[in-house]
């Protein structure tokens, strides 16, 4: 119980301090998303752009006509703050080396990072839909005339479907069940120190009998 109360201590230190710090390095890390989910819809040739302008993110459509639709994207620091937590845990665990934290840091933010970039590529998708449903019948029509074939509705319903059950299931699942993977395969520095150390058998010369009299 003690172990316990002590790392929900630590966790609770190291997150408040991480989340704190992610105020000030968020826009560098979006800025590493955009070209990756750009790149995406662009394989794909999808419509969409992703842009980042100041703390903000916009999905741009291009529409037939030539104009272009702007949407922000409402909510966006939701959804890669499972990363913060990711972090966090493998901080607060005690008596792991630095390199073994690096270590499954390093794997942690990309994983994640590669989720981060699936969920704005369906959200993309997802978003021009939602506001289609407020407009009026005459606009929603325009609106569908012009990016309704490159994204299709159907398309749109399947992907926020999906996009709902990853956040409600899986958005801090795949994190949490990282650390717990990096815990379960390691060992404790302490524990590792006070295991035997294996030696190699000396070679010797047996000593000489005493030559008979």
């Amino acid at each position: 119980m003690t172990a316990g109360l002590a790392f929900f201590a630590r966790f609770v230190l190291v997150s408040s301090l991480a989340f704190w710090v992610w105020g000030s390095v968020s826009g560098h890390y979006l800025a590493t998303l955009v070209p990756a989910v750009n790149g995406a819809y662009a394989a794909c040739g999808l419509p969409v752009t992703l842009d980042l302008r100041g703390g903000d993110l916009v999905f741009l459509y291009d529409r037939l006509g030539g104009g272009v639709l702007k949407l922000q994207a409402l909510g966006h620091e939701s959804v890669y703050l499972n990363l913060v937590a990711a972090i966090s845990l493998l901080a607060a665990t005690a008596n792991r080396s630095l390199r073994w934290m690096a270590g499954w840091m390093g794997l942690a933010a990309a994983l994640l990072w590669l989720t981060h970039v699936g969920s704005f590529f369906a959200a993309g998708q997802i978003a021009v839909w939602e506001y289609a449903g407020s407009l009026g019948p005459a606009e929603r029509a325009a609106l569908i005339h012009d990016v309704g074939f490159l994204l299709p509705y159907e398309r749109s319903l399947w992907l926020q479907r999906g996009l709902e059950l990853w956040n409600v299931w899986s958005r801090y699942a795949v994190g949490t069940g990282l650390w717990f993977l990096a815990v379960a395969t390691s060992r404790p520095e302490a524990a590792r120190a006070a295991a035997p150390a294996r030696t190699r058998p000396r070679l010797g010369l047996a000593p000489a009998r005493a030559a008979a009299r």
